[in-house]
C-alpha cells in the first residue's frame, strides 16, 4: 500500500466512527432503504440521490462522490476478510 501512514491510527478513526455509522444504519432501515436478509446478509433498495437545494452544495455533492466511489469499491473488493486485509483490520 502506498498510503501506509494513513494506517497509523486508523482502529481508533474507525471506533470514533461507530456513533456516526450506528445512526446511518438506523436512520436507513428506518427509511427502508436498507434491509436485513434471513440469511444475515445487507440488501440495498435502488435510490435515487436527491440534489442538494441549500446548504453548502459542493461539499454535500463532494461527499455523494465519494459515497458512491466508496460502494464501488466495496463492491469489487471481495469478500470481507480481503477488505479487512487490505485495510489491515483484525477482526
Amino acid at each position: 500500500m502506498d498510503n501506509d501512514a494513513l494506517l497509523i491510527g486508523f482502529a481508533s478513526r474507525v471506533r470514533s466512527m461507530l456513533p456516526f455509522m450506528n445512526e446511518s444504519i438506523s436512520f436507513l432501515l428506518h427509511n427502508n432503504a436498507l434491509n436485513i436478509t434471513d440469511e444475515g446478509t445487507l440488501d440495498f433498495s435502488k435510490y435515487q440521490v436527491i440534489n442538494p437545494q441549500e446548504g453548502n452544495i459542493e461539499e454535500i455533492t463532494n461527499i455523494y462522490k465519494k459515497a458512491q466511489f466508496l460502494g464501488h469499491w466495496l463492491i469489487y473488493a471481495g469478500d470481507v476478510q480481503t477488505i479487512y486485509m487490505l485495510l489491515k483490520i483484525k477482526p
